[in-house]
């Protein structure tokens, strides 16, 4: 028997009736890292929780179906949407009978954005119908109603407006009573309108929206939204105070196909060639959709 191999199994009488604890330390640490935005670190703490789990053969502990869930988020996070639907579609293949409910439908909700960002419409829908069916059956109704604002980006991207703007009604008509969420419909109202290029109605829903109660998303969408009308109204002094204040937020968030329109406003206005510059750099990168739909 190799050296190696004795080891392993060695450890492993150890480490057999702690592994849950283990793979738990493991994750929290992945978890850190994630927030810090280091991905490679992230993905070597949950994959190492992941191979000592499989090694002890612990496949059916809930804390291996969560790792797996945060593998896939990290590759999302990194932009690596095919890895992420790679690892998330072959785990759902290979378990059934999956019923950890907190998880499985959040193992749908990245799958549907990550689908969307690969141009797989209705793949994107499909998984944010069945993460919005399982919220619901596990009593998780205000991740439900979250899932909503998904389901709408996800029908943009695949340009079905008017079932956006459908869904969006039923959506507001549902959760009236979520005075905590009518800012977010009110911004993706803004935002089917933006894209359809009904400039006015955006402008005017723009102004029932008090920028202190949006989260940074929606707050830097609204810069760029309403920049980019003050560019196309010929308001350039404006623009050039709205653009420059969403760019910092979407460079992290790696959204290029706004940061394109963005760099591309700014050049048209300055005459700069950095600007011109970093919006045919953006132009020919794939990345992260937020607002336009390419």
């Amino acid at each position: 028997m190799c050296k190696s191999k004795c080891l392993f199994l060695t450890f492993g009488i150890f480490l057999n009736p702690y592994i849950s604890n283990f793979a738990v330390a493991l994750n929290t640490l992945s978890k850190t890292m994630l927030k810090n935005s280091n991905y490679d670190k992230a993905l070597h703490y949950s994959s190492l929780a992941k191979k000592h789990l499989e090694l002890m053969k612990k496949t059916s502990l809930r804390i291996y179906h969560l790792i797996i869930s945060n593998i896939g988020a990290i590759y999302f996070m990194a932009n690596n949407y095919e890895k992420s639907i790679q690892v998330l579609e072959n785990f759902l293949s290979q378990n059934k009978d999956l019923g950890y409910l907190k998880i499985l439908p959040n193992i749908h909700l990245t799958l549907n954005v990550a689908y969307y960002n690969v141009d797989k419409f209705e793949e994107s829908i499909k998984n944010i119908e069945k993460a919005i069916f399982l919220y619901n059956y596990s009593g998780r109704n205000y991740d439900a109603k979250h899932c909503y604002l998904n389901y709408i980006n996800a029908l943009r991207y695949c340009k079905k407006f008017d079932e956006a703007f459908s869904v969006l009604k039923d959506y507001r008509s549902l959760y009236s009573d979520s005075k905590d969420l009518q800012p977010n419909y009110l911004i993706q109202e803004v935002i089917l309108h933006f894209n359809v290029r009904e400039y006015d109605i955006a402008k005017k829903l723009m102004e029932q929206i008090k920028q202190t109660v949006l989260d940074p998303l929606n707050k830097n969408s609204y810069f760029f939204m309403k920049g980019h009308i003050c560019f196309l109204e010929e308001k350039y002094s404006q623009a050039l105070h709205l653009l420059p204040r969403c760019e910092k937020y979407f460079l992290k968030r790696n959204y290029t196909y706004d940061l394109a329109l963005v760099y591309n406003d700014l050049f048209q206005i300055t005459d700069k060639l950095l600007y011109k510059e970093r919006a045919e750099l953006f132009r020919g990168q794939g990345g992260r959709k937020n607002i336009l739909v390419p």
